[in-house]
């Protein structure tokens, strides 16, 4: 009887793990980083459930390529319920490795995750905070996570990453931090990307904001940012908890917390820094995803962006209706203007990106 109860009890609070996790377990297991016994425990499953979730996933792939087998990739598609495309697209990612993997070994003839087209992304949306609203976020945030929130403005972390973040890469000599995981689901592992490796500088500001919170931090603490308790923090209890309540007592518009990184690199272009050092800080290979989201930021301060042409098209004698000042022309750059949400003249006093 005593048996019987302690089963049903596992049994009613054993973790039910999603397809995508199963998915994301397997195919590490593949990769053949780790031992399987490291990643089970890890994971929390038995060796055999992680075994049977292998064998499942590979025998979906040997019946080739087939109206049924096309039609059960897609159903699970459609099983995954109203999530993004981009969340789609990234659940995929493992899934067509998987039948690669098994075409690969000649277990099936063909793969029928080929026939099924990426979803249409929409671009994500650029938000970023401005100076006066940044400080305004820091001073209506509990000050227990003050130290987290500076620390996403001045390095332009993802929250994975920094969820994740030991004072074992946070080297206080070198003023660097190092990325090396990201914490996912509660689960931490490999940063989203190989460029996601990387090594951020530690700016004065940023420097100084670290170096007070590890003096006020116990030493037997792992990792850097912890919740009230000294566990590590959990990314919806820290959206949901923290995060909006303080965009409300600050007054502001609601925005998603990754607009803290969007937020280093538009301020950062915006007042003439590198693109180059901004994307190795981002953890980009290539100029191509700053120039592409945030391109509009970026601002040449040797001298103003289109002057040659301006300066040409004056000495032209201009367009009809068009008159250029050469004086004009030939003025520095002048700062960015704040930005006013894309109302015109407001009031004195007035904040236009309160919501």
């Amino acid at each position: 009887m005593h048996k019987n109860v302690v089963a049903q009890i596992r049994k009613a609070t054993r973790r039910k793990y999603s397809a995508e996790e199963k998915i994301r377990i397997v195919l590490e297991g593949l990769r053949g980083e780790i031992p399987i016994s490291e990643l089970c425990r890890r994971e929390g499953i038995a060796p055999t459930m992680y075994y049977r979730w292998s064998k499942t996933f590979l025998e979906t792939g040997k019946n080739g390529l087939t109206r049924d087998t096309l039609r059960d990739v897609e159903d699970f598609l459609d099983k995954l319920g109203p999530l993004s495309a981009k969340r789609k697209n990234n659940i995929m990612v493992p899934v067509k490795c998987l039948f690669n993997n098994a075409r690969r070994r000649g277990e099936i003839r063909n793969n029928p995750t080929e026939l099924i087209r990426r979803f249409k992304e929409e671009k994500p949306f650029i938000d970023p905070f401005s100076f006066p609203e940044m400080k305004a976020f820091l001073a209506n945030v509990d000050p227990h996570y003050v130290p987290y929130y500076s620390t996403a403005f001045l390095s332009g972390m993802r929250p994975n990453e920094m969820l994740a973040l030991k004072w074992l890469h946070v080297d206080f000599d070198m003023r660097a931090i190092t990325v090396r995981e990201g914490r996912v689901q509660g689960f931490e592992g490999p940063p989203k990307t190989l460029s996601s490796y990387r090594d951020i500088d530690m700016l004065d500001p940023l420097y100084e904001v670290l170096r007070q919170h590890r003096l006020t931090t116990p030493q037997d603490v792992t990792h850097v940012f912890t919740n009230k308790h000294g566990n590590p923090l959990a990314v919806d209890n820290l959206r949901n908890k923290v995060w909006y309540p303080a965009l409300q007592r600050a007054k502001l518009r609601k925005r998603t917390m990754y607009q803290t990184r969007n937020t280093f690199a538009s301020l950062m272009l915006s007042h003439g820094e590198d693109p180059l050092w901004v994307a190795r800080m981002l953890g980009h290979t290539t100029l191509q995803m700053v120039y592409q989201h945030y391109g509009k930021f970026i601002r040449n301060r040797m001298r103003r962006d289109g002057l040659r042409f301006t300066q040409g098209l004056a000495e032209a004698g201009g367009l009809p209706g068009a008159a250029i000042d050469l004086a004009e022309t030939k003025k520095p750059a002048s700062p960015l203007p704040e930005r006013t949400c894309g109302l015109p003249n407001r009031r004195e006093g007035e904040n236009p990106c309160q919501p």
